[in-house]
C-alpha cells in the first residue's frame, strides 16, 4: 500500500468515511475535523459533508448493490467505504457527471493501493455503470427488502410493521430518507411572522407555516 495523502474533496470525504467506518468515530466530530485541517471551497465543503452522510444514510443500499456486483466478494475495509462512496455518488448526485466521479474514484484506487486494486475497482465501477444497480424483487421476506431498500435496520422495519402496520410502515421508511426540512423560529421580541414570511418571501424563500 501506497502512500496516499488526501487533497481533494473526493479524497477527503472517502478517508473520513474509512475512519468512521474502521474506528466508530462519530461522522459529525470527524467531517468537521477534517474540514478545519483542510482550506476547501464552500462547493468542496458541502461535497465532503454530502458524501460522508449521504454514503452513512444509505449504507445498508449501497451494501447490497456493492455485494451483487462484486458477488459478495470479501473486501479490504478501505476499498468497500470507496466504491461505497462512488455508487451514493452515481445514485443519489445527479449533478456531478459519472465519468468524474469514475476517474477520481480509480485515482484514489490507483494511490492507495496496487494495480491489481486499482484493475478491480475500475472493473466494478464500469459494471455498475453498464448493468445499472440491481434491484431488490429477489429479496423475499418483505421487512428484510424494505430495510435495503430504506436502509434501515430490518429489526427496526419488523418494529414498525408490528406497531403501525404494513402500510403506515412503509410511509414511516420513506419519509425517513426525505430531505431534511428546514425550521425557522421568530424571535417575537424583534419580529413577527407575517414580517418574516414576507421578508423571505422576497428573497425568494417560499414558507410553510408549522
Amino acid at each position: 500500500m501506497t502512500k496516499f495523502i488526501p487533497q481533494n474533496a473526493r479524497e477527503l470525504a472517502f478517508t473520513s468515511l474509512e475512519r468512521v467506518l474502521k474506528t466508530g468515530a462519530y461522522s459529525n466530530l470527524q467531517v468537521d475535523e477534517t474540514l478545519r485541517h483542510h482550506n476547501l471551497s464552500s462547493a468542496d465543503r458541502r461535497l465532503v459533508t454530502t458524501i460522508v452522510y449521504g454514503t452513512l444514510q444509505h449504507q445498508l443500499t449501497l451494501k447490497y448493490w456493492l455485494d451483487s456486483l462484486t458477488r459478495q466478494k470479501k473486501l479490504d475495509s478501505w476499498v468497500e467505504a470507496l466504491l461505497m462512496t462512488a455508487l451514493y455518488q452515481y445514485h443519489y448526485l445527479d449533478r456531478f457527471p459519472n465519468w468524474a466521479i469514475t476517474n477520481e474514484t480509480i485515482e484514489i484506487a490507483k494511490h492507495r493501493g496496487n494495480p491489481g486494486i486499482r484493475k478491480f475497482v475500475t472493473g466494478v465501477l464500469h459494471a455498475a455503470l453498464r448493468k445499472g444497480f440491481p434491484d431488490f424483487s429477489k429479496v423475499k421476506k418483505t421487512t428484510e427488502r424494505l430495510s435495503l431498500e430504506s436502509s434501515v435496520p430490518q429489526w427496526l422495519v419488523e418494529k414498525f410493521v408490528q406497531q403501525y402496520g404494513m402500510e403506515k410502515a412503509k410511509d414511516i421508511l420513506h419519509a425517513i430518507n426525505m430531505p431534511a426540512h428546514v425550521s425557522i423560529r421568530i424571535n417575537t421580541n424583534k419580529s413577527d411572522l407575517a414580517t418574516v414570511k414576507e421578508q423571505l418571501l422576497n428573497e425568494g424563500v417560499e414558507t410553510t407555516e408549522s
